[in-house]
């Protein structure tokens, strides 16, 4: 008889499955060849596309807020947030305004994407007069350094000739002026979490453009372009509140939107998994476990920032755990990744050639993989 305890902790496989999805799967492949052992399941989230559900999932008492808001390229759809009425605490996923999931692929351009939507969501949780709002950042299609995020809350931006500034990150260049006389002081009295999964500053090689701008639609010239805009608007903006806020950590999240949430008074950025992690409490059963899974779709040097499978194994790293990782595609070293506690990487799908049928199929695939390592468990 096998007598062991495995904690599942997968973030969500994006395109294939979300997080909750992801661990199932895994647990009931794992389950089938091991069923006298104690399973543990996390699904994690890091802030990005996902973190609602994952919210949704530990905070069983919230309730989910529905609202139209104006999408990445300006047409209306239907978002979401939680409210825990318990704590009087709003919680609000970027991405369920501003994400990929909200565009097709030729639609990406981070030219014309905004993030007016995400301020409309967060102008939506003042009706509940929450004493705190947690904002989650990550999948963003957006580069418009939250600009229009801010115009939603009543910051106006205007041109050296005194007309209102058009949305998108294509219209950075031309800010010369900046008023916030309609920006709600009721922001104010409410602290502001930002959970984040990157590091990265607001302007340079390391910043939000030519980091994450290639992944967003924008080819070399559209990210020259965004670069000057950005540089400008970061000027406008700090010569206006006397403050240089862009070499700070994490503004340079989700298209340089963690810049403009800089700007309310009593904003705190932490690191996305480890509040998910608090919020699960998932510490306590990995110091009680035998093995730990994570996983996330794709896993390569941006992961090592603090995106989810990592945070989770520095964890288990702490009581000597072995960790496993699943992914879908692997884009660095398994010897990377030894350091941040992962001692072994298994791929979905060895196949990678055809991606459409990978993520049609993950959840199958995952139930596979599960039952193949619950074999190699089982005989050791």
């Amino acid at each position: 008889m096998i007598h062991i305890r495995i904690v599942i902790a997968p973030d969500s496989f994006k395109g294939s499955m979300d997080a909750i999805e992801a661990a199932t799967s895994l647990k009931k492949g794992l389950e089938n060849v091991l069923s006298d052992v104690k399973y543990d399941l996390f699904p994690m989230a890091d802030g990005g596309e996902g973190t609602i559900k994952v919210l949704k999932y530990y905070l069983q008492d919230s309730k989910i807020i529905k609202t139209k808001v104006k999408g990445p390229l300006n047409r209306e759809i239907n978002a979401k947030m939680l409210y825990n009425p318990k704590c009087n605490e709003i919680y609000i996923e970027m991405a369920e305004a501003a994400g990929y999931m909200r565009l097709s692929k030729l639609e990406l351009n981070p030219l014309y994407t905004s993030t007016y939507g995400v301020g409309q969501l967060m102008r939506r949780a003042l009706d509940y007069k929450p004493k705190r709002i947690i904002i989650g950042l990550g999948g963003s299609c957006t580069n418009d350094g939250g600009m229009g995020f801010l115009n939603a809350l009543g910051v106006d931006f205007y041109d050296k000739n005194k007309k209102i500034i058009p949305l998108g990150g294509m219209n950075l260049k031309d800010i010369s002026e900046v008023v916030f006389n309609n920006f709600d002081s009721k922001f104010n009295k409410i602290e502001l979490i930002v959970l984040t999964d990157v590091k990265n500053p607001l302007l340079g090689s390391n910043g939000a453009t030519y980091t994450f701008g290639e992944q967003k639609g924008g080819d070399e010239a559209t990210l020259r372009k965004l670069e000057l805009g950005m540089e400008n608007y970061a000027s406008v903006i700090e010569d206006k509140i006397k403050k240089n806020i862009r070499d700070l950590e994490g503004v340079g999240a989700a298209g340089g939107l963690g810049f403009a949430l800089q700007l309310f008074p009593n904003v705190k950025v932490i690191q996305g998994t480890n509040y998910i992690a608090s919020i699960a409490n998932i510490e306590k059963n990995i110091k009680l476990a035998d093995m730990v899974f994570v996983g996330e779709g794709s896993m390569d040097t941006q992961s090592m920032q603090g995106k989810a499978p990592i945070g989770i194994a520095t964890i288990a790293k702490k009581y000597q755990k072995h960790v496993i990782a699943i992914v879908g595609l692997l884009n660095c070293s398994k010897e990377e990744l030894k350091p941040y506690g992962i001692d072994d990487v298994y791929l979905l799908n060895t196949d990678t050639s055809n991606i459409e049928k990978l993520l049609s199929e993950a959840p199958k695939n995952m139930e596979k993989i599960g039952k193949y390592l619950g074999k190699k468990i089982r005989n050791k």
